[in-house]
């Protein structure tokens, strides 16, 4: 069983690359018991998703604010 640290460690890898099936096999079945690691592994994939379509050029608009405000909380629920 992997610790806490090593899973969140896997999950920033995994979006950044593929991991090993061993690496996945371990990351599943730690997630499987700790809603933490799985809570984090949301907030990432969301974190990672959206700031690919923000153009650091760009501020956000105040309705694109609250949308992303109003996902940050439906996911933290």
């Amino acid at each position: 069983m992997i610790s806490c640290r090593e899973a969140t460690l896997a999950i920033i890898k995994k979006e950044e690359r593929k991991i090993s099936f061993s690496e996945r096999i371990k990351l599943a079945l730690h997630l499987m018991i700790c809603s933490f690691c799985k809570f984090f592994e949301k907030q990432n994939k969301f974190l990672s998703v959206n700031i690919k379509n923000i153009s650091s050029e760009e501020p956000l608009s105040g309705a694109e604010q609250e949308e992303m405000d109003k996902k940050l909380n439906e996911l933290s629920k």
